[in-house]
């Protein structure tokens, strides 16, 4: 037996039969219901658990896609942020450096690799300090400390 203290411990909380009943496109869910005598569930009652079962699976997908599609939207918000970061950035190196907007991306792009720091970092240390990239501080990591031993 899977659960063995499961059927002790439901008759504890007045439970005499129950049924459990898989959401249709969620393997991992259940509904389950309890009836407080012994064979408390007929055919009928097994056939609208079915029903219920699907509408409430239905329900559940609705949410998820709800959600997938906030995520979404809050992943659209944050990319138009960035890319006005970017572009303020962009518009600073090109400014300072007179260069192109693609070379100023290009600027961006090395320090990022470089540092292993993020484009949109990097473009907010500009944009807030005006650090050029290359003197943008760098991320901690868990490198070991430096050597330090006198010379």
């Amino acid at each position: 037996m899977r659960y063995p203290r499961f059927g002790a411990r439901s008759a504890e909380f007045g439970a005499a039969s129950a049924m459990a009943v898989r959401l249709a496109d969620h393997p991992r869910s259940v509904l389950c219901l309890y009836g407080r005598k012994i064979d408390a569930f007929d055919a009928f009652d097994r056939a609208q658990a079915v029903v219920f079962a699907k509408l409430l699976g239905l329900a559940l997908e609705v949410a998820d896609a709800r959600a997938d599609e906030q995520q979404r939207l809050a992943n659209l918000h944050e990319a138009l942020r960035t890319r006005e970061l970017i572009g303020q950035a962009q518009g600073i190196l090109i400014e300072r450096e007179r260069i192109t907007a693609d070379e100023a991306f290009n600027v961006l792009r090395r320090a990022s690799q470089m540092l292993n720091i993020k484009v949109r970092d990097i473009a907010r240390n500009l944009v807030d300090t005006g650090e050029s990239p290359a003197a943008a501080p760098p991320v901690a990591t868990h490198a070991a400390p430096p050597d330090s031993t006198p010379v």
